[in-house]
């Protein structure tokens, strides 16, 4: 906003009256009433903000599904990655794993070279589930779980029903 004040001609009393209408006009604008007009591009630095004074909600997060079926979370400056990996009855040996699962291409436009993979299961005999990923065949990324397991009159494997959760982040 721009104010504008009558200038002081040479000859006007100073009175209270002459001085109190332009710290009004001044007042008026400035409060509750600046916007980002007013303010310079830059300006708001980081140290200027309130810790707290930021709610999520005014974060610009954009959350989607890529074509690789990978939910991500674009914070602007960068962006994270799950994805999950359904096991349903499958039977693993003890003290084995099974890498036949289905392998996963990496979220798009992203490599498994340039990502850091975190995993971990839900379901059952999470004490004896070792979920992991390593590099599979071309570009892809092969889910891996492990049973860890050693029976003692159990018979020699166990049936796994769960989710094995991939999250990936941006390698700094």
């Amino acid at each position: 906003m721009i104010i504008n004040i009558t200038p002081i001609a040479p000859g006007d009393a100073a009175s209270p009256n002459l001085w109190n209408s332009r710290y009004a006009a001044i007042t008026e604008v400035v409060n509750g009433n600046i916007d980002s007009d007013n303010l310079k591009n830059g300006s708001v630095t980081r140290e200027k903000i309130a810790t707290g004074a930021i709610s999520s909600d005014k974060i610009a997060v954009d959350r989607y599904v890529d074509a690789n079926g990978w939910t991500v979370n674009d914070l602007g400056t960068t962006k994270t990655y799950s994805y999950t990996v359904a096991i349903n009855g499958v039977s693993i040996i003890n003290g084995a794993r099974k890498d036949n699962l289905p392998v996963v291409q990496p979220p798009v436009g992203r490599t498994r070279d340039n990502l850091v993979f975190t995993c971990s299961w839900y379901g059952g005999y999470a004490g004896h589930a070792v979920p992991g990923i390593e590099a599979g065949a071309g570009t892809s990324i092969a889910p891996m779980l492990g049973n860890q397991y050693v029976a003692s009159g159990l018979g020699n494997s166990l049936t796994f029903n769960g989710v094995i959760y991939v999250q990936a982040t941006e390698k700094i």
